[in-house]
């Protein structure tokens, strides 16, 4: 053929190649401004979710993923790329969007119930948009596909480009394009410092014995001198001495939710679910020789009721027990579900009561006359799952003068304290504007909050949602004034001092094989002075620091989650005596 002829073809191919690789650039940047849209709401890598379900990409995988189509069009603009790497990104990118689309799809179906004609009347809106969006993506892919598809015939067709050198940027781009695709799903830096942080602390920390029971522990109190541990139970109650770290006694008198002694050492009282053969849910006993008082039968309520105590708490003369608690019906507790249980919810709907309510109580108990007066009703008619989620949501000030628990208005603002004086039973209320009292679903006993001795302080843990993203804090409530200060945090349980002026705070962490450190933290909440104490023992990767009572100005006592063994759960606690140094 005449070269005169091939001129001006091999000219316009050049030209074919220039706006293939214009057009290919214009996707690719369109789809870099999506992704970009992707990484600042939120939403992660696909590929990723099937290496880390949580989805979250650390700072390092969100430039990667968003630098990848970057990447691509730099690559695309490149004089020897002939478009085959292009090919394979649109198609990996159209099958996310496929699967994308799979999952909302079936969330939206069989994922989220729908409450009312407005929900069921939005769910077509809702599914063209998705469409809409998934639709625009794959057809941006397909364009790209084709387009990278005609950039290699087009390259082919001219007998351009350099072969090797082609070969070795395809490669290159590879190599790139599995590092973005798999950087956010790698530990990010502070992470690999953080696990290296935990290494250097076990190494240090000195060891501590463990304590083990043949029951999980709910709940821990210590005498007035610090001398006695008593630990509850799901079957027991046991009794400790500090000084001897011996086990002195113990009486399987009910499965304990609360414990607390009394002022003065005399008593010792315990909540919490009777037995089936008719122990009541609140015995007393006399310290000394741990004789159990006479008349603190609980009285029975209405017949499918269950009591659920948050806290007990001796009036200073220590002749007077105060007992906080709520009550629901059984056909309530959570996978309860049978014919009997259906037959019980119709039985009390019909009495006017409502599914998944509780009221919230507070019953005075004499000691020497061994009487319990009738209940005081607080509250009526407040959620189980979210304000009173389980024992321990509500709390006495060590003098018993007042308790506190929190309410919401929705379920998406939990953010209201409530003070109740226990001489006037005059209630008020505090609104935490810029905070949150819910972690997960209602109130977490992992969190938790305390008043100071005469109650004129609250300390709660809560998130703070000023500036965006949420963050974990201790604030201090004046319950005078109502005003707030935030101090700093660590941890997940919270302890006072007994004048007040000392917060503790309780953490941990695991190896993953058979070493638990736990962290105590300590704040002086008037100069801000803080140390922090740690201590490992031998456990196994299922113990974490959980309750913890401070029993001297030197001396705490931390049990564990209760962990499965050949017997059921077990419990296990600590001792981090502050004077030893090594808690011995």
């Amino acid at each position: 053929m005449d070269e005169r002829v091939l001129e001006p073809t091999r000219e316009g191919t050049l030209e074919e190649i220039k706006k293939c690789r214009r057009k290919i650039g214009t996707l690719l940047i369109i789809y870099f401004m999506v992704i970009l849209l992707q990484v600042v709401s939120g939403v992660g890598n696909l590929v990723v979710l099937f290496l880390d379900p949580s989805g979250d990409m650390n700072i390092l995988g969100k430039i990667l993923f968003a630098a990848l189509p970057l990447l691509m069009w730099f690559y695309s603009q490149r004089p020897s790329s002939s478009g085959g790497i292009l090919m394979l990104y649109a198609v990996v990118e159209g099958m996310q969007a496929v699967i994308m689309l799979a999952m909302v799809v079936g969330l939206l179906f069989f994922g989220f119930g729908f409450d009312g004609p407005s929900s069921v009347a939005m769910l077509p809106l809702a599914v063209l948009l998705i469409f809409g969006v998934v639709g625009g993506l794959l057809a941006l892919f397909v364009k790209l596909f084709r387009s990278a598809r005609r950039l290699g015939n087009l390259m082919l067709a001219a007998g351009l480009g350099d072969r090797p050198r082609a070969d070795r940027w395809d490669a290159a781009m590879v190599a790139a394009a599995i590092v973005c695709y798999l950087a956010s799903a790698l530990p990010a830096w502070d992470s690999i410092q953080s696990s290296m942080s935990l290494k250097k602390q076990l190494k240090q920390a000195p060891e501590v014995k463990v304590y083990r029971l043949k029951e999980a522990i709910d709940c821990m109190a210590g005498s007035p001198d610090g001398n006695l541990l008593a630990l509850g139970t799901e079957k027991r109650l046991y009794v400790w001495d500090t000084r001897t770290r011996e086990c002195v006694w113990s009486d399987d008198c009910l499965a304990v939710q609360r414990v607390r002694f009394s002022p003065g050492g005399r008593y010792l009282a315990a909540a919490g679910r009777g037995r089936p053969e008719g122990a009541s849910d609140l015995v007393v006993y006399q310290v000394d020789g741990f004789r159990r008082l006479p008349g603190f039968d609980w009285p029975e309520h209405e017949e499918h009721k269950e009591k659920v105590f948050h806290d007990v708490m001796f009036r200073p003369d220590e002749e007077t027990l105060l007992v906080l608690w709520h009550r629901t019906w059984i056909w309530n507790r959570i996978g309860w579900s049978s014919d009997e249980a259906e037959a019980v919810e119709a039985t009390e709907e019909s009495l006017g009561h409502k599914p998944g309510r509780a009221d919230l109580l507070c019953s005075q108990c004499i000691i020497q006359r061994g009487k319990i007066e009738a209940p005081r009703m607080i509250r009526d008619n407040l959620p189980v799952g979210y304000v009173l989620r389980s024992e321990g949501c509500a709390y006495f000030s060590s003098d018993a003068s007042q308790f506190i628990y929190p309410t919401y208005r929705d379920y998406k603002e939990f953010k209201w304290v409530h003070a109740v004086d226990t001489q006037t039973w005059e209630e008020r209320v505090y609104q935490l504007d810029g905070y949150r009292l819910d972690f997960l679903l209602g109130v977490d006993y992992h969190y938790e909050w305390r008043l100071n001795a005469d109650g004129t302080k609250a300390y709660l843990f809560c998130e703070n949602e000023r500036g965006g993203e949420s963050q974990k804090t201790l604030l201090e409530l004046d319950l005078k004034t109502g005003g707030t200060r935030e101090l700093e945090s660590w941890g997940r349980r919270l302890g006072l001092s007994a004048d007040g002026g000392q917060v503790a705070m309780l953490s941990g962490s695991t190896d993953g094989k058979n070493m638990t450190l736990a962290g105590l933290h300590i704040l002086d909440v008037n100069t801000g002075a803080k140390k922090s104490v740690l201590c490992k023992f031998l456990g196994n990767d299922r113990d974490y620091p959980l309750y913890f009572v401070w029993l001297k100005p030197d001396l705490f006592a931390v049990s564990m989650e209760g962990k499965v063994g050949y017997w059921g759960k077990m419990g296990s606690f600590i001792f981090i005596d502050l004077k030893e140094g090594e808690g011995k």
